[in-house]
């Protein structure tokens, strides 16, 4: 194997239960890669990309999402609380207008109009 252009391997491996500090796997691509019950902290994602991937049942504590786009994706129970929802947009519509117009009620939405 040429050390500086390696070619993808395809046997199985495995690696249960390790912790890695300070690690560079920049520009790395996983496939079929088993992470159930691992956890990321102080972990740069910026630009990384995720596609058929489950993540049911996670937790993201003070984690920024910013300029981070969801396309086809579930949300099926999904909960945010307690997060800066400034600039998020579902479906082209800003969350915060749609909060506000939740908020009114439907006389005061008519006097605001």
């Amino acid at each position: 194997m040429n050390p500086i252009n390696p070619q993808p391997s395809n046997k199985p491996a495995s690696s249960p239960g390790q912790t890695f500090h300070n690690v560079d796997m920049e520009e790395t691509a996983f496939r079929n890669v088993n992470l159930r019950h691992s956890s990321f902290a102080r972990t740069n994602l910026r630009q990384a990309r995720f596609s058929g991937v489950s993540m049911a049942g996670t937790a993201m504590e003070q984690s920024s999402l910013r300029d981070t786009t969801f396309t086809g994706c579930s949300f099926q129970n999904a909960e945010i609380d307690d997060c800066d929802l400034a600039g998020m947009r579902i479906n082209g519509v800003l969350v915060t207008e749609l909060l506000r117009s939740y908020k009114v009620k439907p006389y005061q939405a008519y006097i605001l109009s």
